[in-house]
């Protein structure tokens, strides 16, 4: 398959079609930082700060970090079972699997703060 995030959504192509996914939940068409993990689930983002993933060709709306990234644009990485969410001067770290909050730097972008479980596991 070939993933595209656009403007007016997000889209699978198989070679003959396209075919159109969203969430009920989710603000606005625009997707960004579309990602795919070694379990070869799709993430992505867009403006509202919501965090979807694809599964079994289903979107799920994972996290909304509205409260943290204040409308801004955060940029996805997933590392194993770690899911990295950055903005310039903001960073958090997410279990991809429980949606917990493993790291978050603080809003005065000079200090981080490490939450209960080390999120390194290389």
């Amino acid at each position: 398959f070939i993933w595209l995030a656009a403007e007016k959504g997000l889209f699978r192509y198989d070679g003959f079609e396209f075919k159109f996914y969203s969430h009920p939940e989710q603000v606005g068409l625009s997707v960004f930082s579309l990602t795919k993990d070694d379990d070869d689930t799709i993430w992505y983002t867009n403006l509202a700060s919501q965090i979807f993933y694809v599964k079994n060709d289903k979107v799920v709306l994972f996290k909304s970090l509205k409260d943290f990234f204040k409308g801004n644009l955060a940029r996805i990485l997933v590392h194993k079972n770690r899911l990295f969410l950055s903005q310039v001067g903001k960073l958090i770290v997410l279990d991809k699997n429980t949606g917990e909050i493993l790291f978050k730097s603080k809003e005065d972008k000079s200090h981080f703060t490490l939450m209960k479980k080390p999120f390194f596991n290389w």
